[in-house]
């Protein structure tokens, strides 16, 4: 996994990034489309009353899997359109994710971190996974494990509601298993005038920013012409 995203020059996404990519814009929402699992249809739609937006257990776990959405075990990457609003496949159900964060189950600030506060943070360092065993987080003898994000095709609510945009689990790095996979990350630069995470009052400070430019420019202009 390490050496296919060093040979496509790309990386495994944080959980923050991953999180933030899931949720495509929208917040406090269960899943990437919003707060409903099965979203309902428009009346009168012949495929049915509910629309279904990801690969999960359904029926009764373990027992029976009824595949009402029509897979019983992982499903092909466009098969229920794209989930939110950045266009991104699957970034619940059908495959957990990896992440490149260590897991922890507390998140706090270091001298590291402090500057910036939980804005795009990473894991923690091997060095504070010391610390929160030593804080009481994690068991003495406890392996470090990854996190993982998503959830899967054998998630059922009855007894793993983790396909939502927050929930997240663990995993050793060394492990594989049949409902695990990953997804790549990489650096992206803004093209001219699209900025879409900037609010209003962003906006309004760089208008300003530019107005102010431009005037300084133009008084600069008028004074080499007077010379």
């Amino acid at each position: 996994m390490q050496a296919y995203c060093k040979w496509r020059g790309v990386s495994l996404p944080t959980e923050a990034q991953w999180e933030y990519a899931s949720r495509g814009g929208k917040e406090q929402k269960n899943f990437p489309w919003g707060n409903a699992m099965q979203p309902m249809r428009p009346k009168k739609d012949p495929q049915g009353e509910k629309i279904y937006r990801m690969n999960i257990w359904q029926g009764k776990f373990p027992t029976l899997n009824t595949a009402a959405d029509g897979f019983n075990m992982t499903a092909p990457v466009d098969s229920f359109g794209e989930q939110n609003n950045f266009g991104l496949y699957n970034m619940v159900g059908n495959v957990w994710e990896w992440t490149k964060d260590w897991w922890t189950p507390a998140h706090y600030l270091t001298e590291e971190n402090q500057h910036i506060g939980f804005v795009d943070p990473e894991g923690p360092s091997i060095d504070e996974l010391e610390q929160l065993k030593e804080m009481g987080y994690l068991e003495p003898d406890a392996e470090y494990e990854k996190t993982k994000k998503g959830g899967s095709f054998m998630c059922h609510k009855s007894y793993c509601y983790r396909y939502r945009n927050c929930a997240r689990t663990k995993m050793t790095p060394e492990s594989s298993a049949h409902n695990v996979g990953f997804r790549c990350a990489k650096n992206w630069e803004d093209p001219e005038g699209s900025q879409p995470w900037l609010n209003d009052a962003d906006l309004e400070d760089q208008e300003d920013g530019d107005e102010q430019s431009n005037d300084d420019a133009a008084e600069g202009q008028q004074r080499d012409t007077s010379m």
